[in-house]
């Protein structure tokens, strides 16, 4: 039993890792600019959907044997062409992922030493970055532990701003919607819920002595990611209202007390460090293990390419994650739900599966796509 427990801390700390980053900064602004009532719906169903899928793709973890990486198990399943096209995808995720962690990044450390140093925002993002890469050189994510020890300390931290602000809240920021900016929240919700490829590392976690452990950690895992994203959007948005910044930590902070604002970048620049470098090992292994890529040019191009983009000018927070989550992360789960139907006709019949309706998959499987489809057209406009 101490086992057992010690395993699904770990693996439930690795979950919650996956899926509290950026995400939750874009969060508020993206309920404000709909209205906090129409966020929360999104947040609701969309959660519904991911939990749903994180269970699926579980299930196609727990059932196959051997290489368990998502690349390999869309290759597996689908044929060649998905081993191809599932690594654009997935790639696509996470590289938007990290220009968002760089676009908070750099404004945390302006906020923390520009008043004193001044300088370009540029160059703090710039400072950021090599920072990153060098925690990314040294194999730190591999330290026994270290993903609960830091899961606990953002969850503390999230709470302690968040019971902050509790007194400062004026409903009528709750109250207030508008229905023109319903869209906004859908693609920031997607980007902070996914976190679609951990199921194997929960796997290596568990291993195959523990792994029907592994939905039992889902469920406490997305449980506490869906609650700290409900209360911080409701506090932010109900102390801020139309107020809230695409960087909704700092605006909030600053609404509270200015010396709240040193704490806030604080806070968020620990969150967005941790998580990224993580993150980025995990990249910089997948492109070593499954593609041969040499070690030193996996290094450079884990950050590299997002702070290409960002060069380039792509800076607006909001927008990174909506495209990122309404394209890349929608179309990852249409490509699992592809993996778990082609599951179900070779393998459940044989054996006992967690299973849900074919009707329901493929309704979302359409529903992701018109989303995508939807962003799309809304950017190119």
């Amino acid at each position: 039993m101490q086992e057992v427990r010690r395993r699904m801390v770990r693996a439930t700390a690795v979950f919650v890792g996956s899926m509290l980053g950026a995400g939750i900064f874009g969060l508020p602004y993206a309920f404000a600019q709909a209205g906090w009532g129409i966020g929360a719906l999104y947040l609701v169903g969309v959660g519904f959907v991911l939990l749903l899928l994180q269970l699926l793709i579980a299930e196609v973890t727990i059932q196959t044997p051997g290489e368990r990486r998502l690349s390999s198990l869309a290759g597996l399943y689908l044929g060649r062409w998905a081993k191809v096209v599932t690594p654009i995808l997935i790639f696509g995720s996470v590289w938007g992922a990290v220009l968002a962690y760089i676009i908070l990044g750099g404004g945390f450390l302006y906020t923390l030493f520009g008043g004193w140093l001044g300088g370009d925002p540029i160059w703090y993002a710039g400072v950021f970055v090599a920072f990153e890469a060098l925690l990314i050189s040294f194999p730190l994510r591999k330290a026994a532990g270290m993903e609960v020890l830091i899961g606990g300390v953002l969850l503390c931290l999230f709470v302690v701003l968040i019971l902050a602000g509790l007194p400062e809240i004026h409903i009528v920021n709750i109250t207030s919607t508008n229905a023109t900016h319903w869209f906004v929240p859908y693609g920031v919700v997607l980007f902070a819920l996914s976190g679609l490829g951990v199921s194997p590392e929960m796997h290596n976690i568990f291993g195959e002595r523990y792994e029907h452990h592994m939905p039992r950690a889902i469920l406490v895992g997305f449980s506490l990611v869906f609650a700290l994203y409900a209360a911080f959007t409701f506090v932010v948005v109900g102390v801020s209202g139309d107020g809230v910044t695409q960087n909704a930590l700092l605006g909030y902070t600053m609404a509270l007390d200015p010396l709240m604002q040193v704490v806030g970048s604080l806070v968020g620049l620990l969150t967005i460090s941790s998580i990224l470098f993580m993150m980025g090992e995990q990249l910089k292994d997948t492109m070593i293990a499954d593609y041969e890529v040499p070690p030193g040019f996996a290094e450079a191009v884990t950050l590299g390419v997002p702070f290409l983009f960002f060069l380039l000018g792509l800076r607006d927070l909001v927008s990174v994650i909506g495209f990122v989550g309404a394209v890349f992360s929608a179309l990852t789960a249409v490509m699992f739900i592809f993996v778990y139907e082609r599951l179900r006709k070779n393998v459940c019949r044989h054996v006992k599966c967690f299973t849900v309706p074919r009707a329901l998959t493929m309704f979302i499987g359409l529903v992701f796509v018109a989303g995508a489809i939807v962003q799309i057209v809304q950017d190119l406009l």
